[in-house]
């Protein structure tokens, strides 16, 4: 087998598609001329957000600071815990999964120090497979080989 690169222009009306971490235009030199330059992730997300539209069932992932409060609110409406003990699991669960941000919670919002990328089902998922294991931090190590099925974007770009 051969090797096959392929370069693409792709023609796209006036508009800033990418920008820098000064807010101008990324540009790059490209057959002797300057040109608006678009990063790979720019055409993910537009990919995610086109599929999205296409089978809304399909991508459902989500990228969130955000999974402590979804987490704790899984636990009690579906698992019967007390808002107490589901904070407390929540938590947990945050600092495996993605580093829970404690100085956060001094400002009354609960997150994460990074992204994390899922779905409700996948947090569902998680939750429920942890509700009664005593060592939740092995458990949720482990729950990453299970399937959840309505994260396609997830799949295509972790």
């Amino acid at each position: 087998m051969r090797h096959l690169e392929l370069h693409i222009l792709q023609s796209v009306p006036v508009a800033c598609l990418n920008r820098d971490d000064l807010g101008s235009p990324k540009t790059a030199f490209f057959g002797g001329v300057q040109r608006a330059r678009v990063s790979s992730q720019c055409w993910k997300r537009a990919i995610r957000d086109y599929c999205g539209e296409l089978l809304p069932q399909r991508f459902m992932g989500e990228r969130t600071r955000l999974i402590v409060e979804p987490l704790r609110d899984i636990f009690i409406n579906k698992h019967g815990m007390d808002e107490a003990t589901a904070l407390g699991k929540a938590k947990e669960l945050a600092e495996i999964l993605a580093k829970f941000d404690k100085e956060s919670e001094k400002k009354n919002k609960l997150q994460t120090k990074t992204l994390f990328f899922t779905s409700k089902s996948e947090l569902e998922a998680l939750a429920a497979s942890v509700v009664n294991n005593e060592n939740v931090k092995k458990h949720a190590k482990t729950f990453a080989q299970s399937l959840c099925t309505d994260a396609a974007d997830i799949a295509l770009f972790g």
